[in-house]
């Protein structure tokens, strides 16, 4: 596992800031553990706006899966002919809001 601190040599603004100059690293050399965070950064970064929008059309087509399908009843007793009981299910779905409240 590789476990990497940025130092203030290291901050990415300081160049930006002036309070760097920047140096001349050789072309040879191995990214550093820095650069490493940076990059996976930057990656990260660009991803999140992709990744909200992906989470975001989910929700709304879960939600309306939800909506589609949902239906409440109940089971009243509409009339007693004799001693039976005459039974009706009134069933209210997501056009007839408020259902059941």
């Amino acid at each position: 596992m590789l476990i990497c601190t940025l130092t203030s040599a290291d901050r990415p603004m300081d160049l930006e800031h002036g309070s760097k100059k920047p140096s001349a690293a050789p072309a040879a050399a191995a990214p550093t553990c820095s650069s490493k965070l940076l990059q996976l950064r930057d990656r990260l970064v660009a991803a999140q706006p992709v990744v909200l929008r992906a989470a975001a059309a989910l929700a709304a087509a879960v939600a309306a899966v939800v909506m589609a399908l949902n239906a409440q009843s109940y089971t009243a007793v509409v009339a007693i002919v004799g001693t039976r009981p005459l039974t009706q299910t009134f069933t209210a779905e997501f056009r007839d809001t408020p259902a059941f409240v």
